[in-house]
């Protein structure tokens, strides 16, 4: 979902399938009132919008478990000052299915990140896209898909300065076939859209960290950890690299000690804009019945 705001009403947009919906939002009133809604090539997998708040970016595939797909893009919209969406160009075509995608805070630079880069068990990679035309417009990738951004990388974020693009790279729990690919962070140096191998942050056994989000007030930078259930701080310094040690962990679980959670997995993580709350979402795959057995809905 994003958000757009202005001094008389707030926008959301919320995707179902290969639909993304526009709608009004009221708050004082708690009022949510659909507008509108604009159509993907396939399902919509993430949504982020230029720093102008003109111009929203949605990245969408047509995968589904066990199958690679073959319809992969980016497609610009232009967003009216109510908030509708109008399409721009024709969608960019991406080699494989996004995970997430992110826009520096000059707004000059898309970043797309692919949790496979063809391979069925091997490294996922990330690849940049010159953002023109004030944000109307995406050039094709200067970055080649050879990156390598480590084994299942889930979400790409540009440091405040935008020299640097930080990787959350989940890793995959040990299987009766492998052994677990560990998780960490891996920073790149962004020069002129090329990227290369700057730093890396290795976390212990069982941690994989799923998304990031920055402080705006404060060098932190927080990291929800998918595989291991924790929310970690880690500092952020001057040149944009992600120090080795993490400051503080907290578990994102009211009852580690409770074995009817039914696989509980962190997510989605977002800093209040003041610095003052951080969120993060907690999610499950599957339900407990009364007698305890757990069902898997995958």
């Amino acid at each position: 979902m994003a958000e757009r705001t202005d001094r008389d009403m707030t926008s959301l947009y919320a995707s179902i399938g290969e639909q993304l919906v526009h709608y009004s939002a009221n708050v004082a009133d708690a009022l949510l009132v659909r507008r509108d809604a604009v159509t993907l090539p396939a399902n919509v997998q993430y949504v982020w919008p230029h720093p102008s708040h003109r111009y929203l970016y949605v990245a969408s595939s047509d995968r589904v478990r066990g199958e690679l797909g073959q319809k992969h893009s980016l497609t610009t919209f232009r967003i009216a000052d109510d908030g509708a969406l109008t399409q721009i160009g024709t969608p960019v075509a991406l080699p494989y299915r996004p995970i997430h995608i992110t826009v520096d805070r000059a707004g000059e630079w898309l970043a797309a990140a692919f949790n496979s880069a063809g391979a069925k068990r091997g490294p996922g990679t990330v690849l940049l896209y010159r953002i023109v035309q004030d944000g109307g417009a995406l050039l094709e990738a200067v970055t080649s898909d050879t990156v390598d951004a480590g084994m299942y990388p889930h979400q790409a974020r540009f440091s405040p300065g935008g020299e640097h693009l930080i990787v959350c790279v989940r890793g995959n729990n040990a299987t009766a076939q492998h052994g677990e690919d560990p998780g960490s962070l891996k920073s790149f140096n962004i020069d002129n859209g090329r990227a290369s191998l700057a730093s890396e942050v290795q976390y212990e056994p069982g941690l994989g960290p799923r998304h990031l989000d920055i402080d705006p007030t404060k060098p932190w930078i927080y990291v929800s950890m998918e595989r291991g259930n924790k929310l970690c701080v880690h500092r952020l310094d001057e040149s944009g690299t992600v120090a080795p040690g993490i400051l503080f962990t907290r578990s994102t679980l009211a009852d580690e000690a409770n074995d009817r959670r039914a696989r509980q997995l962190a997510s989605a993580i977002h800093v209040h804009p003041a610095g003052s709350h951080v969120y993060v979402a907690n999610r499950a795959d599957g339900v407990v019945r009364d007698d305890g057995e757990e069902i898997f809905e995958r």
